[in-house]
């Protein structure tokens, strides 16, 4: 990576060869690789320690080709150098001659088999096999506007641009005198006076030490790079270059800056000269402000963070976007390796809480460094100890609340055999990375590259701010919605109110955005004309909102992640949204109405109604009460004629689509017991002999399940049959739904035709009964059964009733109404277009209406029978609408039938939610020939 002194490779040649080696041996001594190298390339012999300096020279300069010939050299003149046969194997590897590197490397490591370095290595070839030969499209260029001889580093976005520090050239360099001399007493007086003047020529910034950084901001148009492969950075995309940070007495080396303010995190490093060549050379972070027009920083302040002494080093800060998060490097004491990556949080104090190692999965015993958070939730570093192309390479893991999880490395040509770092992601276009690398084909020892991350999947990212002040908006929901309105993502915004969804492709989403009497939306397609196009801001606006918790019905206790369905009538849902971690849901309305909001999970159920007008408490949370999703009910089966209680019962329990779905035995005491799911409706047939009986239990949330379930059987019934067949192809039909409701106790019995078309019933003598027939793509017939005392053996329906069905070519609804009203609602509107449009194309064809009601009510209500006045008004009111639609009065009849014929058992007020009502307040329709 980056040393701290910077060379430029200047071509220079000597009069005197015979002290050409020794030159080289100074500016290797004093870490000018390149010079060192291009010295020992021109001398005419070499002595075995200065080959070793030459191959060195050019390796730590990442010339891995050119330094191969010269270890190959020097290991075989020195076989048993362990330490030069491990460089020599790295140099192979990192010029993808595999085979030959694990050769040298396996060898070594026989004899040295803790060596975890050496075991690292080995294993790392594997991957590097695997990854050279999968496809990867991502493209990389250098920014040679920018990058230089010198050093360019840290690099770093914000929204329209880049931040970076150079270290810049001769002229700003602080020249110290320091004497690179020194430690060469080999060197004569002649050779130190012309070895001095040579090196004030050749080295960049002559005997200084101490070259100054310069924090720059340019600004960038994100949309021009990587449009074209031949200019992937035009001239038109950079739009300014500015100084921010320029100071005399310390440099910057790292940069972060916080979106909330002019506030900065950096590493404040010392020069070392002549006067202070006792100062701690350890990097310390600091955070202050920044003053762009002076380019200064103030309000400088070291970070405190608790148990990091300023003895140790400390630096390459980033910070999290709110700025109370730090992610650092430091070699202290206990760490797991040479450096490692540390967090530290500040408190609600102010004060700043202890330095948290990240552990194993991020650091190692070698060297971790440049961390860079993104979107609080991805971190990037460095590392030379997991497996890579062979130093220090770019890895990314998630982290979540400190901990770490799902490490992985960055594909060639991100990563190289050189030090790789720095990388972070552009704050929207995901495709654009920018990352620091020593490159043997660089123009300086850091420069700075661009990366085009493709391919991608789709993603869209944005702010929330408000309409009037354009603030950002944190602590707000987000909530990704499919094509049918129901939540597949959510996402609580924190600083600076930016949120994040992954997509499918080729999908229509909805993106709402909520907060207490506020609201905002957008729409994405996650096409291709989405790419590079991701950033999609959601603007606040004033609105009604409905908030609460879903809790527990019995203690209060708040339950997360609950689904929460929001609608305003009977198969009318709007919204599907879930809680958030902590049971919150809210969704904003826009007109008042009645909304009826469900939540459930796998466990637990809970409904309830909002009746929203200018007097509702828009303030008040609204929690959403849950009780258990399944409730234990217990019921006896009766013989009706002797009133006795029937043991060895055969029970069985059948759900609403005529399917048996469990069975039982009834016990020595007649009883038997199921475990139910609350809010369906059930039917209960039981078997003793020659006699049956039916029950119906809607499982209510307010259904009192202490009281036993009576199923009264007898053998006194008549058999009924019937046959349904298509009214115009007379042909029959199968697996037609078959329910008869009994008047008198609301009980329901369901069967399906065979595939004859026929049914079978079992009927009393002097009852009234509703026969009910349904099939899908067929208009539903009801037909009243007055059943008399005179009846025959079997009672044969086709006799006196007709059973033909006739298709509608679409699946026709019930329509529903609000408590106690008779207006029709938008979907119901919706429902009758389409009947209208059958009408209109079968002019031989009537339609009866038929108004029900729930059993809401007081006694009085009930007694003068205002209910069913009620379902006729429903019923008139869907006949005028299809007058409005052209159909003549005289096609269209009107019955109003009040509180029978439930949808549900819910036949008693005091056990059904509001939700359980309104399912029965309704008209249903029958087709007529006329």
């Amino acid at each position: 990576m980056r040393k701290s002194i910077l060379s430029i490779i200047a071509v220079f040649y000597f009069s005197f060869f015979y002290s050409q080696s020794k030159l080289a041996d100074v500016l290797y001594s004093n870490f000018e690789y390149p010079l060192a190298a291009k010295a020992y390339s021109q001398s005419e012999s070499l002595t075995q320690k200065q080959k070793i300096n030459f191959a060195f020279s050019y390796y730590f300069e990442n010339e891995f080709q050119k330094s191969i010939p010269i270890f190959r050299e020097i290991v075989e003149k020195s076989p048993d150098d362990n330490f030069l046969k491990y460089h020599y194997g790295i140099a192979l590897k990192s010029t993808g001659r595999y085979k030959s590197s694990r050769i040298i490397l396996n060898e070594l490591y026989k004899s040295d088999s803790l060596n975890k370095y050496l075991k690292l290595q080995i294993e790392s070839i594997d991957s590097l096999i695997e990854w050279d030969t999968a496809k990867i499209f991502k493209k990389l260029t250098a920014f040679d506007k920018i990058n230089s001889s010198s050093s360019e580093f840290s690099p770093s976005f914000f929204d329209d641009g880049i931040f970076y520090i150079v270290e810049k050239s001769k002229e700003k360099a602080i020249f110290n005198n320091i004497n690179f001399l020194d430690n060469n007493d080999s060197l004569s007086r002649k050779e130190r006076k012309e070895f001095t003047n040579k090196l004030n020529e050749i080295l960049a910034f002559g005997n200084s030490i101490s070259p100054r950084t310069f924090v720059y901001k340019m600004g960038l148009d994100i949309s021009q790079l990587f449009k074209t492969h031949e200019n992937p950075i035009p001239e038109s995309a950079i739009l300014n270059n500015n100084t921010i940070i320029s100071h005399k007495n310390f440099n910057v080396t790292s940069f972060s800056s916080n979106y909330s303010s002019d506030k900065i995190f950096y590493t404040r490093h010392p020069y070392l000269n002549n006067s202070n060549s006792d100062a701690s050379l350890n990097p310390i972070i600091y955070q202050g402000k920044l003053n762009i027009e002076k380019r200064k920083i103030y309000q400088r302040r070291r970070i405190p963070v608790k148990f990091l002494s300023g003895s140790v080093g400390s630096g390459e800060v980033c910070a999290s976007s709110d700025g109370k998060t730090i992610y650092f490097v430091s070699d202290k004491r206990k760490g797991m390796g040479q450096t490692d990556i540390y967090v530290a949080h500040q408190k609600k104090s102010g004060t700043w809480g202890k330095a948290i190692n990240l552990g194993p999965l991020v650091n190692t015993p070698f060297r971790e460094g440049s961390p860079k958070i993104y979107d609080d939730s991805i971190l990037y570093f460095s590392s030379n100890g997991l497996a890579g192309y062979g130093k220090a390479d770019i890895f990314k893991c998630k982290i979540i609340n400190d901990s770490v999880f799902d490490v992985h490395h960055l594909s060639y040509p991100v990563n190289s055999p050189a030090d790789d770092f720095g990388f972070t992601l552009h704050p929207f276009d995901e495709s654009i990375a920018i990352l620091s690398s020593n490159r043997s084909k660089g123009n300086g020892d850091d420069d700075i590259y661009l990366a085009h991350m493709i391919p991608i999947s789709p993603y869209v990212k944005g702010y929330v701010f408000l309409e009037s002040d354009s603030s950002r908006q944190s602590n707000t929901t987000v909530r990704l919605l499919n094509y049918n309105n129901e939540e597949v993502d959510q996402f609580k915004t924190g600083f600076p109110g930016k949120y994040r969804f992954n997509l499918a492709k080729n999908k229509v989403y909805k993106i709402i955005a909520t907060k207490k009497d506020y609201y905002g939306d957008t729409m994405v397609i996650s096409d291709e004309t989405l790419f590079r196009n991701e950033r999609k801001d959601i603007k606040f606006l004033k609105d009604k909102t409905i908030q609460g918790y879903t809790v527990l019905r019995s203690n209060n206790e708040r339950i997360p992640n609950v689904k929460v369905n929001l609608s305003n009538g009977i198969n009318s849902k709007k919204l599907t949204i879930y809680s958030d971690e902590n049971g919150y849901y809210q969704f904003a309305f826009n007109n008042d109405s009645i909304l009826l909001v469900e939540g459930s999970n796998k466990n637990l159920y809970g409904i309830q109604e909002f009746n929203i007008d200018s007097n509702y408490r828009l303030k008040k949370n609204q929690n959403l009460l849950l009780d258990s999703l399944m409730k234990e009910f217990k019921g006896k089966v009766i013989n009706e004629k002797t009133n006795q209680i029937e043991s060895s019962a055969l029970v069985y329990l059948i759900n609403m689509e005529g399917m048996k779905i469990d069975s039982c035995l009834t016990d020595s005491t007649g009883h038997f017991f199921f475990s139910l799911k609350i809010a369906e409706d059930y039917e209960i047939h039981a078997f003793k002999g020659k006699a049956d009986g039916v029950a119906n239990i809607h499982t209510s949330v307010l259904y009192k399940n202490e009281k036993d379930i009576d199923v009264l059987i007898t053998d006194d019934y008549t058999p009924t049959i019937g046959k349904v067949v298509d009214s115009d192809t007379e042909e029959p039909l199968s697996f037609v739904k078959i329910t008869i409701v009994d008047s008198t106790t609301n009980s329901k019995d369901i069967s399906y035709t065979n595939d004859q078309g026929n049914f079978e019933l079992h009927l009393q003598e002097n009852n009234i009964y509703y026969l009910i027939i349904e099939k899908r793509n067929y208009f539903t017939k009801t037909l009243i059964l007055n059943i008399g005392d005179s009846l025959p053996k079997t009672i044969d329906l086709n006799k006196d009733y007709n059973l033909k069905l006739s298709k509608s070519g679409f699946l026709i609804e019930p329509i529903y109404f609000d408590f106690k009203s008779h207006k029709l609602t938008k979907n119901s509107r919706a429902e009758l277009d389409l009947l209208a449009a059958y009408l209109k194309k079968n002019l031989y064809k009537t339609i009866s209406i038929f108004g029900y009601t729930d059993c809401l009510g007081t006694e009085e209500y009930l007694a003068k029978k205002f209910n069913v006045v009620l379902g006729k008004n429903r019923a008139t009111a869907t006949r005028r609408y299809l007058e409005s639609k052209g159909i003549a009065r005289s096609r269209v009849n009107v019955i109003g039938r009040g509180a029978v014929n439930f949808v549900n058992s819910c036949y008693k007020a005091e056990n059904c939610t509001d939700s359980e009502h309104r399912e029965n307040r309704r008209c249903e329709f029958q087709l007529n020939d006329i």
